[in-house]
Protein backbone atom coordinates (compact mmCIF):
# COMPACT_ATOMS: atom_id res chain seq x y z
CA UNK A 1 0.00 0.00 0.00
CA UNK A 2 2.83 2.36 0.89
CA UNK A 3 4.49 1.70 -2.48
CA UNK A 4 1.25 2.41 -4.36
CA UNK A 5 0.83 5.66 -2.45
CA UNK A 6 4.41 6.63 -3.30
CA UNK A 7 3.83 5.92 -6.98
CA UNK A 8 0.64 8.01 -6.94
CA UNK A 9 2.46 10.91 -5.26
CA UNK A 10 5.30 10.69 -7.80
CA UNK A 11 2.86 10.69 -10.70
CA UNK A 12 1.06 13.74 -9.32
CA UNK A 13 4.36 15.56 -8.74
CA UNK A 14 5.56 14.85 -12.27
CA UNK A 15 2.37 15.72 -14.17
CA UNK A 16 3.04 19.51 -14.21
CA UNK A 17 6.45 18.88 -15.79
CA UNK A 18 4.88 16.82 -18.56
CA UNK A 19 2.02 19.26 -19.06
CA UNK A 20 4.44 22.07 -19.94
CA UNK A 21 5.27 20.42 -23.27
CA UNK A 22 3.03 20.11 -26.28
CA UNK A 23 1.36 16.84 -25.46
CA UNK A 24 -0.11 14.26 -27.75
CA UNK A 25 -3.30 12.59 -26.55
CA UNK A 26 -2.37 9.80 -24.15
CA UNK A 27 1.17 11.08 -23.60
CA UNK A 28 0.42 12.16 -20.03
CA UNK A 29 -0.95 8.71 -19.26
CA UNK A 30 2.10 7.06 -20.81
CA UNK A 31 4.40 9.29 -18.73
CA UNK A 32 2.53 8.30 -15.59
CA UNK A 33 2.93 4.64 -16.54
CA UNK A 34 6.63 5.22 -17.14
CA UNK A 35 7.08 6.80 -13.70
CA UNK A 36 5.32 3.86 -12.06
CA UNK A 37 7.25 1.32 -14.17
CA UNK A 38 10.66 2.82 -13.41
CA UNK A 39 9.89 3.33 -9.72
CA UNK A 40 8.73 -0.26 -9.41
CA UNK A 41 11.50 -1.89 -11.45
CA UNK A 42 14.28 0.08 -9.73
CA UNK A 43 12.61 -0.45 -6.36
CA UNK A 44 13.21 3.17 -5.46
CA UNK A 45 12.80 4.03 -1.81
CA UNK A 46 10.89 7.21 -0.92
CA UNK A 47 14.22 8.96 -0.19
CA UNK A 48 15.74 7.79 -3.48
CA UNK A 49 12.62 8.83 -5.39
CA UNK A 50 12.72 12.33 -3.93
CA UNK A 51 16.29 12.74 -5.21
CA UNK A 52 16.00 10.70 -8.41
CA UNK A 53 12.90 12.12 -10.14
CA UNK A 54 13.92 15.80 -10.35
CA UNK A 55 17.25 14.77 -11.93
CA UNK A 56 15.62 12.25 -14.25
CA UNK A 57 12.93 14.71 -15.37
CA UNK A 58 15.55 17.35 -16.15
CA UNK A 59 17.54 14.80 -18.16
CA UNK A 60 14.45 13.60 -20.00
CA UNK A 61 13.49 17.17 -20.95
CA UNK A 62 16.98 17.87 -22.30
CA UNK A 63 17.03 14.56 -24.22
CA UNK A 64 13.68 15.43 -25.76
CA UNK A 65 14.92 18.89 -26.75
CA UNK A 66 17.96 17.37 -28.49
CA UNK A 67 15.88 14.77 -30.31
CA UNK A 68 13.24 17.26 -31.40
CA UNK A 69 15.81 19.78 -32.63
CA UNK A 70 16.65 17.61 -35.64
CA UNK A 71 14.11 17.19 -38.36
CA UNK A 72 14.94 14.36 -40.72
CA UNK A 73 13.66 14.50 -44.29
CA UNK A 74 10.90 12.05 -45.19
CA UNK A 75 12.54 11.04 -48.48
CA UNK A 76 16.30 10.68 -48.39
CA UNK A 77 16.44 9.34 -51.94
CA UNK A 78 15.97 12.86 -53.31
CA UNK A 79 19.04 14.23 -51.47
CA UNK A 80 22.27 14.98 -53.25
CA UNK A 81 25.47 13.38 -51.94
CA UNK A 82 26.43 16.71 -50.38
CA UNK A 83 23.05 17.01 -48.63
CA UNK A 84 23.26 13.39 -47.46
CA UNK A 85 26.74 14.09 -46.04
CA UNK A 86 25.40 17.14 -44.19
CA UNK A 87 22.52 15.03 -42.85
CA UNK A 88 24.94 12.38 -41.58
CA UNK A 89 27.02 15.06 -39.88
CA UNK A 90 23.89 16.50 -38.24
CA UNK A 91 22.85 13.05 -37.00
CA UNK A 92 26.32 12.37 -35.58
CA UNK A 93 26.35 15.77 -33.87
CA UNK A 94 22.97 14.98 -32.32
CA UNK A 95 24.25 11.59 -31.10
CA UNK A 96 27.36 13.28 -29.65
CA UNK A 97 25.11 15.70 -27.74
CA UNK A 98 23.00 12.82 -26.45
CA UNK A 99 26.13 10.94 -25.32
CA UNK A 100 27.53 14.00 -23.54
CA UNK A 101 24.17 14.48 -21.84
CA UNK A 102 24.10 10.81 -20.82
CA UNK A 103 27.55 11.10 -19.26
CA UNK A 104 26.52 14.22 -17.34
CA UNK A 105 23.28 12.77 -16.04
CA UNK A 106 24.71 9.36 -15.15
CA UNK A 107 27.01 11.27 -12.81
CA UNK A 108 24.11 13.26 -11.37
CA UNK A 109 21.90 10.19 -10.97
CA UNK A 110 24.68 8.37 -9.11
CA UNK A 111 24.40 11.05 -6.41
CA UNK A 112 20.71 10.16 -5.97
CA UNK A 113 20.67 6.37 -6.20
CA UNK A 114 23.23 3.55 -6.11
CA UNK A 115 25.32 3.04 -9.26
CA UNK A 116 23.70 -0.36 -9.82
CA UNK A 117 20.27 1.30 -10.08
CA UNK A 118 21.61 3.87 -12.56
CA UNK A 119 22.94 1.07 -14.75
CA UNK A 120 19.66 -0.79 -14.39
CA UNK A 121 17.74 2.38 -15.37
CA UNK A 122 19.10 2.26 -18.90
CA UNK A 123 17.83 -1.30 -19.29
CA UNK A 124 14.50 -0.51 -17.64
CA UNK A 125 13.93 2.39 -20.05
CA UNK A 126 14.60 0.04 -22.97
CA UNK A 127 12.20 -2.54 -21.52
CA UNK A 128 9.51 0.11 -21.03
CA UNK A 129 9.80 1.30 -24.65
CA UNK A 130 9.67 -2.31 -25.88
CA UNK A 131 6.60 -3.06 -23.77
CA UNK A 132 4.84 0.11 -24.95
CA UNK A 133 5.56 -0.73 -28.59
CA UNK A 134 4.22 -4.26 -28.11
CA UNK A 135 1.06 -2.84 -26.50
CA UNK A 136 0.55 -0.40 -29.36
CA UNK A 137 1.11 -3.14 -31.93
CA UNK A 138 -1.33 -5.43 -30.13
CA UNK A 139 -4.00 -2.70 -29.97
CA UNK A 140 -3.57 -1.94 -33.67
CA UNK A 141 -3.87 -5.63 -34.56
CA UNK A 142 -7.00 -5.95 -32.42
CA UNK A 143 -8.50 -2.87 -34.05
CA UNK A 144 -7.77 -4.25 -37.52
CA UNK A 145 -9.32 -7.59 -36.60
CA UNK A 146 -12.47 -5.88 -35.30
CA UNK A 147 -12.73 -3.76 -38.45
CA UNK A 148 -12.17 -6.82 -40.63
CA UNK A 149 -14.89 -8.79 -38.84
CA UNK A 150 -17.36 -5.91 -39.30
CA UNK A 151 -16.76 -5.86 -43.03
CA UNK A 152 -17.09 -9.61 -43.46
Amino acid sequence: MKKQFLILVLVLINIPMFAQRKERPGKEQMQAQKVAYITNRLQLTPDESAKFWPIYNEWEAKRTDIRESEELPEDISSLSDKEAEALLNDIMTQKDKELALLKTYVGKLKTAVPTKKVAQLLLVERDFRKEMMENIKSRMENRQQRQGSRRG
